[in-house]
Parts: C-alpha cells; structure tokens; sequence
C-alpha cells in the first residue's frame, strides 16, 4: 500500500473519529476510557497527567478528564453540559484514537 494512500486512510479515519465524537455520546465515552487507560498507572492515581508521552491526556486536560473517565467507571454519569465539554476537548485526541482503536470500534 502507498504511503499516500496510508495517509489518506489516516485523514478518513480521523474525520469519522471526530464526526463520531461529537455525535455518539457512547463512543466518546468509550474513546474517553480508552485514553485514560493510556494514563500510567502513578497518572491515574494521581488524576491528573505527570508524563509528557504522547499518551493519554495532556497536562491541561488530564485533571477534569482523568476526574470525569473515574465517575463514569464507578457507574456515574456527567451532566449533558459537561460532557459538551468533554467531547469538545476529546476532538484534539482522534490522532491518538486514531492509532488506538481497531478498525471495528472506529466503524461500528
């Protein structure tokens, strides 16, 4: 496969990402978890990011985040206001999603 048509699979793959973030509140949760799953394990005690690696959350998101993916793994729900919020700030990851997820998560 060309590189270019890697590249353009990419760009598809992060276009349906972001259309779905914003769209399919189950899949921005379950991107959500997926990301914070990427957190270490000394980040997700603390709740909120220590290491700059290109995982998981970044220093600016990684509190309310972090906060906001352990209500929802307690059984917990964010208001809809909220998770406006949380979805806006869950376009700037869809790279990472992109590279993260399986082709059947991204689509289904």
């Amino acid at each position: 496969m060309s590189f270019l048509k890697l590249f353009n699979m990419s760009k598809e793959t992060i276009f349906i990402i972001e259309a779905r973030l914003m769209n399919d509140l189950d899949f921005a949760k379950m991107c959500l978890l997926e990301l914070y799953k990427w957190q270490t394990e000394e980040e997700q005690s603390a709740k909120h990011t220590i290491e700059t690696n290109g995982r998981g959350f970044n220093k600016s998101d990684g509190e309310l985040l972090s906060a906001i993916s352990e209500i929802i793994n307690e059984g917990g729900d964010v208001l809809p206001d909220t998770w406006n919020k949380v979805q806006g700030m869950l376009l700037k990851y869809a790279k990472q999603l992109s590279l993260l997820l399986t082709e059947e998560q991204i689509e289904s």
